[in-house]
């Protein structure tokens, strides 16, 4: 995916970014379990009877120590405050980033998002291209394989 390049791309360095912490959200997130990924990311452990509150000022202390961060949140469903979690608000003082995405328009409104990117799907030519491209021609030999993937990237359409 998208996301998951430019995560790549981070992660070979040269960006300025000191942490780079991507969380996949879903649908089926709650609260507890956003500050538990994001507590192993930065290797903290929270007890099981500890509330969201001090999870999340346990967040925020350790988020406020790093230098330069951003923080990937993939596949948001629902927007949250930030400071439920113990997420800074970024600043260009604190060096914070936050990328999220979804494919809902309200969850960018309600976290009052800076710069909104629209992703079309691809075209069918796109697609087949992406396809060919990940597998590599050798395995597109196959006259099976070859209709059977394009049956496939049609489905992006």
């Amino acid at each position: 995916t998208i996301v998951q390049n430019i995560h790549n791309r981070l992660l070979k360095g040269g960006t300025g970014f000191d942490h780079i912490i991507w969380i996949t959200v879903s649908k089926e997130s709650y609260l507890e379990k956003l500050q538990n990924d994001i507590g192993k990311k930065l290797d903290l452990d929270f007890r099981d009877d500890e509330d969201k509150l001090s999870r999340a000022s346990k967040l925020l202390v350790a988020l406020e120590r790093r230098k330069r961060f951003i923080i990937i949140l993939d596949d948001m469903w629902e927007a949250f405050p930030l400071e439920n979690v113990g997420i800074p608000n970024p600043t260009r003082e604190n060096g914070c980033k936050l990328l999220l995405t979804t494919r809902l328009r309200g969850v960018c409104r309600v976290m009052e998002t800076q710069t909104n990117v629209k992703v079309s799907v691809l075209s069918r030519d796109e697609s087949w291209d992406l396809f060919k491209e990940k597998v590599g021609e050798d395995v597109l030999r196959s006259t099976y394989i070859q209709l059977l993937a394009k049956d496939v990237a049609r489905e992006c359409d």
